[in-house]
């Protein structure tokens, strides 16, 4: 049972720490020191809380906000060490923290060890990535930045060409510009390169990629990113979590008669994943059968286009889940070439992927399902 609680406030250059001890009917501040953000200053901070507490390592819990690559070398060196801690969301803590008037790195830190000791319960040891992940997560960010350069450069060499008069200087801008355009543009093809060949030296990461990329609309860019940010798909336990963390996932504010709205969860949600994700399901709605048969049916039944395509990202975020936890790539009519293979089924399938009914067989007229609503999804949007 953990009795001591170890808040670290982290930035650039230093550790703000407070240690919080509890026993069983109180609990009291043990201490507070600032340390510097390096392996030596780590030494000194779990030397510390050592001295100053007596408790051995399975009695004391680190916790620190997830405070982008700032506090990676503490996590890293602390579990190296055997301790435990905790990486946390600042907005949790923060939301957690009740009404506060004014901060400062003091503060924080006795904010961060008062959370992680009222939710010990819950909390989640940091691991370690995997080092071949974590080199995919630097390449895709990398790719990514060198995107935004070649779009700042493409559209200042365009403004140069509508806007400027005709000179010896502006010829040289526009042309340096595109240059540089095109130097990007090779760095962008390398750079995809590596992580093809960084997926491929991967036995687990080439097989999810090959599930997630078989789904039409899937590509290099969201096969990925899929990759990365799911931990190779360890970091959620079901389709659902996923699609939170996409923000493609509906929620609803509601309360008595008088409230009952759509909630706004785009603050909470990865943008950049959702608008890639975006794109893939315009895709999808094009060349795959399935899905563009799901979102005319939605489009024909009343819902908006950008409430339809919101619930296509959904479906693909569901099949693909799908697809990775059962080890296996897409195919359009799964269910019906699933029966098939085993011996099961001796009529094809509709348009849609629903096997056809003897009476269908014999009209060529597809019939409705007996008891079912009109607009329950099809047999074709099931994978497993």
């Amino acid at each position: 049972m953990k009795k001591v609680f170890i808040g670290v406030d982290v930035s650039k250059e230093k550790l703000d720490a407070t240690i919080i001890k509890r026993t069983e009917d109180q609990h009291e501040v043990a201490g507070y020191e600032v340390f510097e953000n390096s392996k030596d200053g780590i030494r000194k901070l779990s030397g510390w809380v050592r001295k100053a507490t007596k408790a051995t390592k399975e009695e004391c819990l680190y916790c620190a906000e997830t405070t982008g690559g700032y506090d990676r070398l503490l996590c890293e060196q602390l579990y190296a060490k055997g301790h435990a801690i905790w990486r946390e969301s600042a907005l949790e803590i923060k939301r957690s923290s009740g009404l506060r008037r004014g901060k400062d790195d003091r503060a924080d830190s006795k904010a961060i060890a008062e959370y992680a000791m009222r939710h010990a319960d819950k909390a989640e040891p940091y691991r370690p990535t995997d080092k071949k992940l974590e080199e995919l997560r630097e390449l895709y960010l990398y790719r990514d930045s060198l995107v935004e350069e070649k779009k700042a450069k493409a559209t200042r060499a365009k403004e140069i060409k509508a806007t400027s008069a005709s000179s010896p200087s502006a010829t040289f801008m526009y042309k340096t510009s595109m240059e540089d355009v095109k130097r990007i543009e090779s760095r962008i093809r390398e750079c995809e390169k590596r992580i093809v060949r960084l997926i491929a030296s991967d036995e687990g990461l080439s097989r999810n990629y090959g599930h997630v990329t078989s789904v039409k609309g899937i590509s290099l860019v969201n096969g990925v990113a899929l990759l990365v940010y799911t931990g190779n798909f360890t970091k959620f336990s079901n389709p659902n979590e996923l699609a939170t963390y996409y923000g493609v996932a509906p929620f609803r504010n509601q309360s008595g008669t008088s409230v009952n709205s759509r909630a706004d969860v785009r603050c909470y949600s990865n943008r950049k994943l959702k608008g890639q994700l975006s794109q893939a399901a315009l895709i999808a709605v094009l060349y795959n059968p399935t899905l563009k048969a799901y979102y005319d049916r939605l489009i024909a039944a009343g819902k908006p286009r950008g409430i339809a395509l919101n619930n296509v990202k959904n479906k693909l975020l569901h099949i693909i889940f799908s697809l990775v936890k059962h080890d296996c790539d897409y195919e359009e009519n799964h269910e019906w070439k699933r029966n098939e293979r085993n011996g099961e089924t001796e009529q094809g399938p509709t348009s849609s992927g629903r096997r056809k009914t003897s009476a269908e067989e014999a009209s060529g007229v597809r019939q409705p399902a007996s008891g079912l609503p009109a607009q329950k999804h099809a047999a074709e949007t099931r994978l497993l």
